[in-house]
Parts: structure tokens; sequence; C-alpha cells
């Protein structure tokens, strides 16, 4: 028999809340569907709206400050043209050195040739001098004890025409 019990037990909530909810239901429908709670929401809404817009901040962000923003940009402006005309200077600046340093090379390279050249003047008047000084004797070269030995050359003794054993 407990069985039979919680059956009607059952059947009897199951009623009472369909009763319950029919009587909720109609009164729900009269409130929406009545024109003078229409007329009175939208009285209230209009009137509300334009107090709450300006009395309440908007929720979700942040207010832009524009003047915070634009010195913000220029400042980085800034400091992006100083660091453009800091390299632009350098390289300027490294070519001048360049230049300075090719001319003195070039003077250098220059001054070598002129000394190169009086040296070999120097030189072409010795080669001269010693040409014109013609053929003087220069005595007896020494050679060297590691160089083969130069065979002297016997010179044959003089031979008299009548010379001879008596």
């Amino acid at each position: 028999m407990p069985k039979v019990k919680i059956i009607r037990d059952t059947f009897e909530q199951i009623a009472e809340l369909g009763g319950s909810t029919v009587k909720k239901g109609a009164e729900q429908t009269a409130k929406t569907f009545s024109p003078l709670s229409i007329f009175e929401n939208l009285i209230s809404t209009d009137s509300e709206t334009p107090k709450k817009n300006t009395d309440k901040k908007p929720e979700g962000h942040t207010p832009i400050d524009i003047k915070d923003l634009t010195k913000t940009y220029e400042a980085q402006d800034k400091q992006k043209e100083h660091a453009l005309r800091n390299k632009l200077f350098r390289l300027v600046k490294g070519g001048d050195d360049q230049e300075l340093e090719k001319k003195k090379a070039e003077e250098q390279q220059k001054t070598v040739e002129e000394q190169r050249e009086e040296q070999e003047k120097i030189e072409k008047e010795k080669r001269i001098r010693e040409s014109q000084a013609g053929d003087v004797p220069q005595g007896k070269k020494r050679r060297s004890i590691f160089s083969p030995r130069v065979k002297a050359q016997r010179e044959h003794a003089e031979y008299k025409p009548a010379s001879g054993k008596s």
C-alpha cells in the first residue's frame, strides 16, 4: 500500500502545481498586456533614461583623454626624430672622416713617390759619373776561398833566335 500513497501524493502535488501555475500565468499576462501598465512603463523609462545617462558613468571602459594621448605620441615622435637625426649625423660625419683619410693616404703616397724618384735620380747620376770616369785600375780583386780556382795562364819562355849552347 505504500506505493499507492506515493502515486496519490504525486498526483496531488501535480494538481496543486498546475493550479497555481495557471493562476500565476493569468496574473502575469494581465500585467504584461494591460495598456495602462505599458503606458506607465513607457513614460517612466523615457523620463528616467536621460537621468541615468547623465548621473551614471558608462561602465566597461575608461574615458579617453585625447590631450594625454597627443602628448605621448608627440614625445615618441620627438624621440624617433632625435634618433634619426643622430644616425644621419653619424653617417655624414663618417663620410667626412673617410674623405679625410683618403686625402691623407693620397698625400702620403705622393711623398713616397717623390722620395723614390729622388733616389732614382741620385742612382742615375752615380752611374753616369762611374761611366765617365773611365777604366780606372781597381787593383786585385779578392776572391772567395769557396770559389773555384782560376788557373793562372803560364807564360811561355821567350825564345831568341840565335841563342843556343855554345
